[in-house]
């Protein structure tokens, strides 16, 4: 049998003894892209007629392509759960920031800026950020950067942006739907 054969076969042999919950590890790790689109979408059909799944991935795209809910499991802990969209969109830690493909997650301190305003200064490292929050000053906490946030220039931009850093380029990275460009602004 192929891969994708041998997985349907797996998942029909389990599902005939109409278990209450299907356990499933990896079950697409080692298939190919057609395969696991096939898989994912005869997964999708089964928990659609009421059977669970716990599925278990280090996948993030396949979690959110899957899941209706989510447990995040460091060190043996279950550290975050959720639906997707809130766990994938306010992470709890920089583990989970991580897991989920998030790369600009700081830990700082949140100082005052401007009275009577929620414009408060972020400090991370050598550098300052502005941002606007309600959180209280001389917290810490963390804050995350989405990649869609931030531009690059090669030269300055006379722009009404708060946040203006200078860097220097020290990777261009080839990923799937572009690149990943790995700046030292100071963090």
């Amino acid at each position: 049998l192929s891969g994708g054969e041998a997985q349907r076969v797996a998942i029909a042999r389990t599902l005939a003894s109409d278990p209450d919950i299907l356990l499933l590890d990896e079950p697409l790790s080692f298939l190919d892209i057609q395969l696991k689109r096939e898989i994912m979408s005869l997964l999708r059909k089964i928990n659609a007629s009421g059977q669970t799944i716990i599925h278990v991935t280090h996948d993030y795209e396949e979690a959110i392509a899957l899941a209706n809910k989510i447990g995040i499991v460091e060190n043996g802990t279950i550290i975050q759960t959720g639906v997707p969209q809130e766990v994938f969109h306010h992470p709890k830690s920089e583990f989970v920031a991580n897991f989920i493909g998030i790369k600009n997650f700081y830990r700082g301190q949140i100082l005052t800026h401007e009275k009577n305003s929620n414009l408060k200064t972020f400090k991370t490292g050598n550098i300052s950020i502005y941002i606007l929050t309600e959180e209280i000053v001389n917290s810490s906490g963390c804050i995350i950067i989405p990649a869609e946030s931030i531009s690059i220039s090669p030269e300055q931009v006379n722009s009404s942006a708060t946040n203006n850093f200078e860097g220097q380029i020290k990777e261009i990275i080839p990923v799937k739907l572009g690149v990943e460009v790995i700046i030292d602004i100071g963090i």
